[in-house]
């Protein structure tokens, strides 16, 4: 066996290279550093010093008080002393000489590696370690009740719970800081990396891949809790039931930012990668992709008040309801997201099923709905769509919209273009009353039957149209089946019945390239109305009435223009150009030759253009 008596030597240097990593501690006046190696050759237990060391982990921890640290040299730790590690509520610090490659505890199924529950702060530190074959009924590989320590650069591998969390449980209003972890190959039957019990945790900058749920939460189950997830990666876990990635439940509130959550599976039930039950999560610049359940291929939300901003939710599927996203009884707000070749046999893009969303500046685009809906589904909601891009989708019927069952249901400011169908390929409608406000649907193509849109409606539901264009759908723009239909100041290629309507080309920018932005020669330039009108356009663009054109508009002055972008001429006074003209134009004036000033300001100092 090789001798280690040299062990100090290293140790040092080593101890600099961990401690430029190591979590920031405290100062604790006398310090001592204890040593531990199972493989120095020493058959008595040791006493901790460098030629001496223990030979098990919880023999440093014992002799250790407030301050002092553990170091752990490479090896595999396994037996009585290096499993149920017991840190007795110390502010110590135990860490690996190498890291979590080099220094490994095996827990043989006989237990769990660390257990933390006698009131550990941030100051009991554990950092560097791989933990396997961790067995328990809670926390395979770490259990935490009623304690906050801090785990760092960490493996937790191959470890069982047969309640909840194969990785890691944290439960007892305890809030651990858990960062640059991994969790791999662990099982329970809630949260196979970590579940959170009616605790906070944090986890920052954490791996989750291959884990497995039984139930629910492949990576990480959240129950009466808060927890901070971040720049994290979840990918490729399962869950039997819910949240194949992650489940949100039972009044959680989660912030998860940054992360990566793809390639997960619910198996027989919802949510591929996120489901949330009864929870307010906040998801902010998250990429999910490729994740896969019976509904919400991406997210499922059930009785829940998700915010989601800035994400892609991306190739996801689902084998019944809402490829990238599937709400029931939610009122989430969903702003400035993509959407983007999810597939799903209804709702390819989302299904809304008696839900209240708010989705604003949104694109949600090459999606497919096997059956039904292509882009979104809303079926008996009351869902809010404004400043939002569907466009490039497929559906068997309903390619852009399908819009069902008796709810008012919001379109306003948005375009739907190139969506296709064999009927409705932009906005199918089904004995509902959505209001349409400068929308413009173009270049939609159905097989059959309403290119534009389609109604089957009833006596007692109408849906309005106001201000938006219909313009080179194919076969027809709007079709009605059944039910009546209100169409005021709308352009309508073919021509429709209605106060303000007109049937004359908008002219649009470039339409072959879908540039539907309106040319200075546009019929539809101030042949809206502002009543009930959105007073900013699809870009934020403010609205209002080009004194330079005849007003064509009715109902309520100022005359706004049809569709979902506002036409504006360009400054002829904005030399800087920055899309006003201000002071920094008028220098710009004066350094160009122009003298006097009064003419600066009666010939564009009045002028605004965005």
């Amino acid at each position: 066996m090789t001798s280690k008596l040299c062990f100090f030597i290293p140790v040092f240097v080593t101890l600099l290279a961990v401690f430029a990593v190591a979590p920031q501690q405290a100062v604790f006046a006398d310090a001592i550093t204890y040593y531990v190696d199972n493989d120095y050759g020493n058959p008595y237990p040791g006493s901790g010093t460098p030629t001496d060391p223990f030979h098990t982990i919880q023999s440093g921890i014992d002799a250790a008080s407030a301050g002092d640290t553990v170091l752990v040299a490479d090896g595999t730790y396994a037996g009585a002393g290096n499993r149920d590690i017991d840190f007795q509520g110390k502010a110590v610090t135990v860490q690996s000489v190498n890291g979590p490659l080099s220094c490994i505890i095996d827990c043989q199924n006989l237990g769990r590696g660390f257990y933390f529950h006698n009131s550990e702060d941030a100051l009991s530190v554990l950092s560097g370690f791989t933990i396997v074959n961790g067995l328990a009924g809670r926390g395979g590989g770490i259990y935490v009740v009623s304690a906050s320590p801090t785990v760092t650069h960490c493996r937790l591998q191959g470890n069982t719970a047969s309640f909840y969390g194969g990785g890691l449980c944290s439960e007892g209003n305890s809030t651990p800081e858990i960062r640059n972890c991994s969790f791999l190959d662990n099982t329970a039957n809630y949260g196979g990396g970590v579940a959170c019990i009616s605790s906070s945790s944090a986890l920052e900058n954490c791996t989750f891949s291959g884990n497995m749920a039984n139930y629910s939460g492949g990576a990480v189950y959240c129950e009466a809790s808060s927890a901070d997830i971040k720049d994290s990666t979840i990918s490729e876990n399962t869950a039997g039931w819910y949240g194949g990635g992650l489940c949100i439940a039972s009044l959680s509130q989660a912030n998860i930012t940054d992360c990566t959550i793809s390639n997960n599976t619910a198996t027989d039930r919802n949510g591929g990668g996120l489901y949330v039950s009864d929870s307010t999560p906040v998801l902010l610049r998250c990429a999910i992709s490729g994740n896969m359940a019976e509904n919400g291929g991406g997210i499922a939300t059930d009785d829940s008040d998700p915010t989601i901003t800035n994400c892609d939710i991306n190739m996801n599927s689902a084998s019944e309801k809402g490829g990238g996203v599937y709400l029931f009884l939610n009122c989430p707000q969903i702003t400035d997201c993509t959407f983007n070749g999810n597939t799903a046999d209804q709702g390819g893009g989302m299904y809304c099923d008696s839900s209240s969303p708010n989705v604003s500046n949104t694109v949600i685009s090459a999606n497919i709905g096997t059956i039904r809906g292509g882009g979104v589904v809303c079926d008996l909601s009351s869902a809010s769509f404004l400043n939002c891009i569907v466009n490039n989708n497929s559906g068997g019927t309903d390619g852009g919209f399908r819009i069902s069952g008796g709810n008012a249901v919001l379109l306003v400011n948005s375009i739907i273009s190139n969506n296709s169908a064999d009927y409705g390929a932009g906005i199918g409608i089904y004995a509902s009353s959505p209001i349409i406000t400068n929308c413009t649907v173009s270049k939609n193509s159905s097989t059959v039957q309403g290119g534009g849109l389609r109604l089957v409606g009833n006596s007692y539901q109408r849906p309005e149209i106001t201000n938006s264009l219909f313009w080179g759908d194919s076969p027809e723009e709007i079709v009605v089946v059944s039910g009546p239909i209100l169409v005021t100041y709308s352009d309508v290629q073919g021509g429709y019945s209605g106060t303000g309507n007109i049937d004359t080309d908008p002219l649009f920018v470039d339409p072959l390239f879908d540039d539907f932005h309106l040319s200075g020669q546009s019929p539809c330039i101030d042949a809206a109305t502002s009543e009930y009108a959105p007073v900013v356009d699809i870009e934020g663009t403010a609205r209002w009435d080009d004194p330079d054109t005849v007003n064509s508009g009715g109902g309520v002055y100022p005359f706004y223009d049809i569709g979902a972008y506002e036409y504006y001429p360009g400054c002829k006074g904005d030399f800087e150009p920055d899309g006003d003209v201000d002071g920094i134009d008028l220098v710009h004036w004066v350094n160009s030759g122009g003298i006097e000033l009064h003419e600066f300001a009666e010939n564009f100092g009045r002028i605004q253009c965005l």
